[in-house]
């Protein structure tokens, strides 16, 4: 799984040292996000650390973004569900 997570990492810009970093709220004292970002670039990193599926909704997030693992679409404007203790890395 680490090595999944370095490969992924070098093969994103908004990685790079210079990348504007900020915690985002998520509403919910259960998941934690960061939002990354060079030039037009973005991803939202969200974690549930819950044993629970926890609902999340991202206002700023317009759009469809897709989970760089998986391939899972998701638009966090609108809403959706994290599963106990999933992670996802999402870009639009």
């Amino acid at each position: 799984m680490f090595q999944t997570l370095r490969d992924e990492r070098s093969q994103l810009e908004v990685f790079d040292q210079e990348a504007e970093v900020f915690t985002w709220d998520a509403h919910n004292g259960r998941v934690f996000a960061l939002r990354r970002r060079k030039g037009d670039n973005v991803l939202l990193c969200i974690s549930n650390f819950s044993d629970n599926p926890e609902p999340v909704r991202f206002a700023y997030f317009v759009g469809t973004y897709t989970d760089c693992f998986t391939g899972r679409k998701v638009e966090p404007g609108t809403g959706f569900v994290l599963q106990p203790l999933e992670c996802l890395w999402l870009e639009n």
